[in-house]
């Protein structure tokens, strides 16, 4: 594992053996801002000349992660990039208590939660845009 903190985003490399005892690595780059927070992951494919870039996060001015992107390809480099924010991504619904409340995915099929009184949660999902399936349950048991 490897840190620099003289960039910005601060990254971290790190290197996984491919074979025990063998000199090939797999080599993974994280980066994170002044926060702590992820901000992206690249990983090596089987392509050399890309990358599987993953763990895209926005945040809202609460620090809450509020879009996710899926994972895509990206040219190959140990370096920053900049997000592509036209992919697909799910969103992140939050309460006014910065707990996750709805979660829509890119086909919009979403699950919610609805949190009542403090020891009742409702969880909704929908696959498509007709089924719903709901389940309760008391949170102490």
């Amino acid at each position: 594992v490897e840190y620099d903190l003289s960039t910005a985003p601060i990254k971290i490399t790190t290197h996984q053996r491919e074979v025990s005892g063998q000199a090939g690595t797999l080599d993974s780059w994280s980066f994170y801002d002044g926060l702590g927070r992820l901000v992206e992951s690249k990983t090596e494919s089987e392509d050399p000349n890309q990358q599987i870039i993953s763990g895209i996060t926005e945040y809202s001015n609460k620090g809450l992660p509020i879009k996710k992107y899926l994972p895509s390809f990206t040219p190959s480099t140990p370096n920053f990039t900049i997000p592509d924010h036209s992919g697909p991504f799910t969103t992140i619904d939050h309460d006014c208590l910065g707990r996750v409340v709805k979660t829509t995915n890119p086909d919009n099929s979403f699950a919610s939660i609805i949190y009542s009184k403090l020891s009742h949660i409702r969880k909704t999902k929908s696959r498509r845009k007709n089924h719903q399936r709901s389940a309760s349950r008391n949170f102490f048991h």
